[in-house]
């Protein structure tokens, strides 16, 4: 546990070293969508603007709010209130993005990969068509139809 949370090597585990180790465990499939969404919202560029980025999330779409969960509002003033202290100048960049839903990433186990990629998918109106399955899920998937029709 040490070589994995310890960076500093200081023979103590602080909670930012904890946090940072959790948060360093996304998986492949959800590092993709993040990267896609990244890709749309910015249109390849390093950095833009808070204020564009937040017109262009949908909370109304947000999966717990369609669930009734949470209210819109909520959904809304906690994403802008989160990814607003990685703005620097006013301006998001793609490693703050990231940054941001790492620490998502953290707090949702791995059987949420569907949640985590359909809530990536509803509020930034991404094409679900482009959000890819992983190589092993698919051959796992490849195997069981295989098995029921044989």
């Amino acid at each position: 546990m040490y070589d994995h949370f310890d960076h500093n090597k200081d023979g103590q585990i602080s909670y930012a070293e904890f946090v940072d180790g959790l948060k360093s465990n996304m998986s492949e499939n959800r590092l993709k969508i993040v990267q896609h969404a990244w890709a749309k919202l910015s249109g390849g560029a390093n950095c833009v603007s808070f204020e564009s980025l937040v017109s262009k999330y949908n909370a109304p779409a947000h999966p717990r709010v369609l669930a009734r969960e949470k209210q819109a509002e909520t959904v809304f003033s906690d994403f802008v209130a989160v990814l607003g202290e990685k703005a620097v100048g006013g301006n998001i960049s793609m490693d703050a993005f990231l940054c941001y839903y790492s620490e998502i990433n953290a707090v949702m186990p791995n059987e949420k990969e569907n949640y985590f990629i359909d809530m990536l998918i509803k509020t930034w109106g991404i094409d679900s068509d482009k959000a890819s399955v992983s190589a092993s899920c698919l051959a796992q998937m490849e195997d069981v139809i295989f098995e029921k029709v044989r």
